[in-house]
């Protein structure tokens, strides 16, 4: 009880003492042609969490400072992207930082999607950063986002890298937050600033005092944090009791529920894998890192693939992915393995939660 007041206390200053960014979005309407060229309808969830909470925030003096909820596959992605619309109307530039590069090129690939199917006059440019990129990619993508002609780039942490300098920086989504620590977030935060203005921002949540506060959080930024890790409200309100709390509670039409059960024994897992094959689906064997070390957690995917297709799995198609491969390699498999023409995908936790295979 004491925690949540504290927190309450910590909320009200930050919001009641610093100016957010007032974004208009309203004049040119690119929020509402996006929502018009989308395949899909948004569900009443999506639609509650945009223009009943994040919307409200990014229009109104306070900063927004908010934690998105919602389980793999509920579209957390989609409403993202309408947040970073927002802030593009409004001449802004936005960030959304994610943990992995397969998850990043994802999300890229998927922007300029969406971008291409609103109209072609509205230029919006849609910007790749990550750390294995050519000399040539990287240099543009820094240019643009120091001279304003990118309005959104996707990024891992490459993105907090001193060199990395933006035009005018309006809103950072972070995804899989909890991937990330409490410095790296900020350190995205204040990309905000000049290099002369970059005195420390502390995380809201470690700011014990009113003057830390004040001097922590003098520049402000609209700041909208995802995760799928399924925490109970209680517990992520007590985790993350700084953040206002938006949850997609409702899954897209068609979904058919997840199902997840322990085995006793590995046979049982693999018979199950069997009859999911036989009935034309795929699968994966992840291997969590258990070791703080990619290449051990690489050597143990590797030797548990080979044995399994060798023995158990001799008669399906197999492959293997894992941090130490080239990123041509990786994205070679991942295009295979989304084409259907892998069943079984051995890979280390360098697969992450969003992957996008229908």
């Amino acid at each position: 009880f004491l925690m949540q007041v504290r927190f309450m206390q910590v909320r009200y200053k930050h919001k009641h003492k610093n100016q957010g960014i007032q974004f208009n979005c309203f004049e040119n309407g690119l929020v509402d042609k996006f929502i018009e060229a989308l395949p899909f309808e948004l569900t009443y969830a999506q639609q509650r969490v945009f223009y009943q909470e994040i919307l409200p925030d990014m229009v109104s003096n306070t900063p927004m400072h908010r934690l998105l909820q919602g389980d793999v596959g509920s579209g957390k992605t989609v409403v993202a992207f309408l947040a970073l619309l927002v802030a593009v109307a409004d001449g802004y530039q936005g960030a959304i930082m994610v943990p992995t590069e397969i998850l990043a090129e994802q999300h890229y690939k998927k922007f300029n999607e969406w971008v291409n199917r609103m109209h072609e006059e509205l230029h919006i440019n849609v910007a790749l950063l990550i750390g294995k990129q050519r000399v040539k990619e990287r240099r543009a993508a820094l240019e643009g986002l120091k001279n304003g002609g990118i309005n959104i780039v996707v990024g891992t942490h490459a993105l907090i890298q001193e060199k990395v300098e933006f035009k005018r920086l309006g809103l950072i989504v972070i995804d899989e937050q909890h991937r990330f620590g409490v410095k790296q977030r900020e350190e995205l935060a204040r990309k905000v600033l000049t290099n002369s203005e970059k005195d420390t921002q502390l995380h809201i949540g470690e700011a014990v005092n009113e003057e830390i506060i004040d001097r922590e959080f003098g520049t402000t930024i609209e700041k909208l944090f995802m995760t799928a890790t399924p925490i109970p409200r209680s517990l992520a309100l007590a985790m993350h009791g700084d953040l206002d709390m938006s949850e997609i509670d409702e899954m897209p039409a068609g979904r058919i529920p997840i199902i997840t059960e322990i085995v006793n024994k590995k046979a049982d897992a693999y018979k199950l894998i069997k009859s999911e094959l036989d009935q034309g689906n795929q699968a994966y064997i992840v291997f969590p890192l258990i070791e703080e070390s990619e290449t051990l957690a690489a050597k143990a995917a590797t030797v548990e693939h080979d044995r399994l297709q060798k023995t158990i799995f001799l008669d399906y198609k197999m492959g293997l992915l894992h941090g130490r491969l080239k990123e041509d390699e990786k994205n070679s498999i991942m295009d295979s393995f989304r084409r259907g023409e892998i069943d079984i995908l051995v890979a280390t936790t360098v697969i992450e939660v969003g992957v996008d295979v229908p």
